[in-house]
């Protein structure tokens, strides 16, 4: 973290140093950002104002810019849903903010797979580590077939998350999941639907998915009785 505060406050003439260094703190801990992560954020924020790149632009913008393209190439993506939200920021600005900040940083964009937004889906859906076991054993299945190349990975991922969960008999919509996540309902349905008839477990799916509609019924009837 000292590593961090150096190259982010020893420029004097920063007068936002101070205050984005409050924000990269505040911002790496609602993303549970890893201290290694974290620094090298700092690290090329400063190399960001430096280049004037700050100038009109707000900090958290920035910063949010930053750790999407980096949490990327360390390995651990985050969504960008979840960065806009804390950054407080919409889509369409971040991308615009994103692409250019990326470029004049020679920052290399990595594309990330499903696999790899599993974990933090997970942790965002609260769900164990026996349902990622189970997500990741189906997405290695899936790896040969075609019909899932340019597929989303952030979506493949939530669908392929709600089916582990399902078939762990926990309790979750798709609904639920697409919210948290912070994709459409739509989209989490149709790769279900793919994802089930890929791994030719379609029977098995929707027997869940009716079974856990019924019980989710039952317990809001008894919620409404209740008050």
């Amino acid at each position: 973290m000292l590593k961090v505060e150096k190259e982010m406050g020893k420029d004097e003439k920063d007068k936002n140093g101070e205050f984005a260094l409050s924000e990269l703190d505040r911002m790496s801990s609602g993303l549970c950002l890893p201290e290694e992560l974290k620094e090298k954020v700092g690290i090329m924020y400063q190399k960001a104002v430096e280049k004037g790149l700050v100038k009109g632009r707000r900090v958290e913008t920035v910063l949010g810019t930053l750790i999407y393209a980096l949490s990327r190439e360390h390995g651990s993506p985050r969504l960008m849903s979840e960065i806009c939200n804390i950054a407080g920021v919409d889509k369409r600005e971040f991308g615009r903010n994103y692409r250019y900040v990326a470029s004049k940083l020679n920052i290399r964009v990595i594309p990330s797979t499903a696999m790899a937004y599993v974990p933090r889906c997970a942790t965002l859906l609260e769900m164990d580590d026996k349902v990622q076991t189970r997500a990741n054993a189906y997405l290695k299945a899936l790896k040969a077939n075609r019909g899932f190349s340019g597929k989303g990975p952030i979506g493949l991922a939530a669908a392929t998350l709600y089916i582990a969960a399902i078939m762990n008999n926990n309790l979750v919509s798709q609904r639920g999941v697409a919210e948290a996540i912070g994709v459409t309902e739509v989209t989490v349905r149709n790769r279900c639907t793919d994802i089930a008839k890929a791994l030719e477990i379609e029977d098995e799916v929707n027997t869940r998915i009716k079974e856990i509609g019924a019980i989710q019924k039952e317990q809001n009837q008894a919620a409404k009785l209740k008050y």
